[in-house]
């Protein structure tokens, strides 16, 4: 890749608080020989019994296939990063991409696993966790990567201003966050439409934050009935939210879960030529770019009317002229009309 555009970042993506079992040690048949999700081997997680455990000792799953550790405990966070910058070495890469953010037993990721549980006696309460483990954790490992040269991008490691403290904490370690969640709801619910409040502190979120922010959008898929009104949306939403610089931005989706490419991502229409402006007491959005226009309707039942100030050319080939009315949940990006 780098032979073929000598600019490309490329990164690893790693776990950072579950072992799972399509690891290259795990029980998994056929899970191959070099994906290894957590850079800690399975024996020497066992070996020191690094497994997260209640306060009945039980193991803490996700799933009957992905187990959560214990990052706190003594020789954890030394095994992690030497293990991570082995795999690292040698590769010409960017830097990693890290998941699997546990702040909280309660109040994170981890709080439906721990439902109904005994905290473990070493961490009492989330704040215990939060200082005692996962906070030395994190500055280790993201401090000794980027001593290496690495950059650090935490997959939903916080949003700008999120208004979470740990959130906050979070990203003062990281060089880019990745906003997992964008125009859409996660696979558990369908990727069903959030409320216009989500939508319109994200676009403000993207907009203002001062880290390097991608897009995933983890419940866009393509088995969705109406994907490509999805897809344009999630797109025009990006186009609102960018700031004039688009070099600390990137997009994407989940789609099928592979490398792919939508036709929407080569429609050209330049760069930001003004920020964007939504209408008040409405969640629609307008911004005028330098060679298009791109309007955004997250209203869940109200059509909004728009003039237009030239003929443009829609991404889907339709001329477009005069005042148009923009359904709820749509999104249109338009190119000028020579």
């Amino acid at each position: 890749m780098k032979a073929a555009n000598p600019q490309t970042k490329i990164y690893c993506y790693y776990a950072l608080s579950i072992k799972a079992t399509v690891d290259a040690d795990g029980d998994v048949p056929n899970a191959g020989t070099v994906h290894q999700l957590t850079p800690v081997s399975k024996a020497a997680i066992a070996a020191n019994d690094w497994w997260l455990r209640d306060g009945n000792g039980a193991l803490v799953q996700e799933s009957s296939t992905s187990t959560f550790l214990d990052v706190g405990k003594p020789g954890f966070k030394e095994a992690y990063l030497n293990a991570l910058l082995s795999r690292l070495s040698g590769r010409n890469l960017s830097g990693v991409v890290l998941d699997y953010w546990t702040g909280g037993l309660s109040t994170s990721y981890l709080a439906g696993f721990m439902k109904n549980r005994p905290f473990p006696a070493a961490y009492p309460t989330d704040m215990d966790w939060y200082t005692k483990a996962w906070q030395p954790f994190i500055s280790y490992v993201t401090s000794g990567l980027r001593n290496a040269g690495y950059r650090v991008i935490g997959n939903c490691a916080g949003e700008y201003n999120s208004g979470y403290p740990k959130c906050d904490w979070q990203r003062t370690q990281v060089d880019g966050t990745v906003y997992e969640q964008w125009a859409v709801d996660w696979p558990a619910n369908h990727g069903a439409w959030l409320s216009g409040k989500i939508i319109s502190n994200r676009i403000n979120h993207m907009y203002q934050d001062p880290l390097e922010v991608w897009t995933a959008d983890y419940g866009l898929r393509r088995s969705d009935p109406i994907y490509s009104q999805k897809v344009k949306v999630g797109v025009a939403m990006y186009y609102i939210a960018i700031p004039p610089s688009q070099a600390l931005r990137s997009y994407n989706h989940a789609g099928n879960l592979k490398i792919y490419w939508e036709s929407i991502w080569d429609f050209k229409i330049g760069t930001p030529a003004a920020p964007f402006v939504k209408l008040p007491n409405n969640y629609f959005w307008s911004r005028k770019y330098t060679q298009g226009l791109v309007l955004l309707n997250y209203e869940s039942t109200t059509s909004i009317t728009y003039k237009l100030d030239r003929t443009y050319l829609d991404s889907d080939g339709n001329i477009l002229s005069g005042t148009i009315t923009v359904p709820p949940h749509t999104g249109i990006i338009m190119a000028n009309s020579n």
